[in-house]
C-alpha cells in the first residue's frame, strides 16, 4: 500500500495523490518492478510479473497513461534494464532472459514498437543489471562471476561486443551527464586505483586519468 491505497509493485503520482495504476503487475513468485523507461510515448515497465492489469504480460508491460498493454509475447525471464537508442527509435531490453517474442536472445534484445528481434549474444554471465547509450554504443552492466577473463561492463557498437576493462565489481547504475558515462557500483578500484563505487568514464572527467 501507499498514501492509504492498496496496490501491487506499481504506483503513479500526479502531484497531490497516489493511483494504483489499474492494479500494477503481479505474478506469482515474489513480483517487482526493477525497471522503468519512457518509449514512444509509453512507459515500459520490466521486472518480475506476468499480469499487469487484467492482462497477461510476461516481464514487461507497456502503460499509455490509462490501460495497460503487452509487449508483444514479452520474455521468458525477468527484466531488469532498458536503454533507448534515441538515433534509430530502438528499445533495448536486457535481464535474465533467454527469449524474447519467443525467439532466441541471450540476456538482450531489442524491440521496434512492434516486433522483437535479437542481437548479438552478450557475453556478461551475471544478467544485464543496468544500460546506457554512451557516444552511439550501448553499455551493459551486470554483476559477472568475477572468473579470470570476466569484466561487468561492457559496450555494443551494433554488431559485435567489447568488454571495457577497470571495475573489479559489480555494476548496477550507469547515467551520461556533461558528455561523459558515470559507472556505479560495488567496485572499489578501477584497474589498480582505489575508487569509492562510482567513476567517470569519458573524455573530459573530472580528477586524475585511469588509463
Amino acid at each position: 500500500s501507499i498514501g492509504g491505497i492498496s496496490c501491487k509493485q506499481i504506483v503513479r503520482w500526479n502531484g497531490s495523490v497516489f493511483d494504483n495504476m489499474q492494479g500494477g503487475v503481479d505474478g506469482p513468485f515474489f513480483p517487482e518492478v526493477y525497471a522503468l523507461e519512457v518509449y514512444k510515448g509509453q512507459l515500459y515497465v520490466g521486472g518480475n510479473f506476468t499480469k499487469a492489469g487484467n492482462i497477461p504480460a510476461n516481464y514487461i508491460a507497456r502503460w499509455d497513461g490509462s490501460k495497460w498493454d503487452s509487449v508483444g509475447t514479452g520474455v521468458d525471464w525477468g527484466v531488469k534494464a532498458f536503454a533507448v537508442d534515441t538515433v534509430n527509435d530502438i528499445l533495448y531490453v536486457g535481464g535474465w532472459f533467454r527469449q524474447a517474442g519467443g525467439i532466441p536472445a541471450k540476456s538482450v534484445a531489442k524491440w521496434d514498437g512492434t516486433n522483437w528481434s535479437a542481437i548479438a549474444p552478450c557475453p556478461i554471465l551475471g544478467g544485464h543489471q543496468c544500460m546506457k547509450f554512451f557516444n552511439g554504443e550501448l553499455y551493459a552492466g551486470s554483476y559477472g562471476n568475477f572468473s579470470p577473463g570476466d569484466t561487468v561492463l561492457w559496450r555494443y557498437d551494433g554488431s559485435q561486443w567489447h568488454p571495457v576493462y577497470g571495475p573489479n565489481s559489480s555494476v548496477v547504475t550507469l547515467e551520461t551527464y556533461k558528455g561523459n558515462l558515470y559507472v556505479g557500483g560495488g567496485f572499489d578500484k578501477i584497474d589498480t586505483t582505489t575508487v569509492n563505487c562510482i567513476a567517470c568514464y569519458g573524455d573530459s572527467c573530472p580528477g586524475t586519468p585511469i588509463t
